[in-house]
């Protein structure tokens, strides 16, 4: 929309007081649209004296409209993302958070899921490792082999406030005694011994 005078515009027109209290003479509307929708109104106009407005005039104004359009879709876009990651980290956190108390609940209701057993002896040792777990420290496990220590140790990692992250199982009876450099020094004497070198004289 666009007028050179205020005498264009309709004597009905809500909006014609207060353009004449500001001293508004001529005036160009072009709408802010954003996805088919108009969000907003840019004016261009002048005050204190009437203007013609040619139609290049107006398609340049309405390029700087699309260029203002293009930003606050940019804007809602970035808002609307924000709003989307927002609600589901808070959807991720309650999913956590119902996943530990039906975890907690479990347990509390049946017990361990691993260790099964009514004996007074294996109570007193769960009970020890609900303790144990709560805390920091470093928990040795000392018996022979085959008594279930593995699943002595998951049960105290998964009450521990480090039961979200992993757990790693190491076998100390697959790690060789001798260190890595006695392994290469006894390999090499073994090589020149099969071709003969003694080992005394060799580089």
């Amino acid at each position: 929309m666009s007028y050179t005078s205020l005498t264009e515009l309709p004597p009905d027109c809500p909006d014609i007081k207060s353009l004449r209290s500001i001293g508004s003479t001529s005036l160009v509307s072009v709408p802010l649209e954003v996805g088919g929708q108009v969000v907003g109104i840019l004016n261009f106009g002048t005050l204190g004296r009437e203007r013609h407005w040619d139609p290049e005039v107006v398609n340049r104004f309405r390029l700087i409209a699309q260029v203002f359009a293009g930003a606050l879709a940019r804007k809602r876009a970035d808002l609307e993302l924000r709003a989307a990651l927002t609600e589901v980290e808070q959807l991720r956190d309650r999913l956590r958070d119902e996943n530990e108390y039906l975890t907690r609940e479990v347990i509390s209701l049946h017990g361990s899921s691993q260790i099964v057993g009514q004996s007074e002896t294996l109570k007193s040792v769960l009970t020890r490792a609900q303790q144990v777990a709560a805390t920091d420290a470093t928990v040795l496990l000392l018996r022979e082999t085959g008594t279930g220590k593995e699943l002595l140790a998951a049960q105290i990692h998964d009450l521990s406030t480090r039961r979200g992250r992993l757990m790693v199982r190491v076998n100390c009876a697959a790690i060789p005694a001798a260190p890595p450099r006695k392994r290469a020094l006894r390999s090499r004497e073994r090589r020149l011994h099969w071709y003969g070198v003694p080992s005394d004289r060799a580089l």
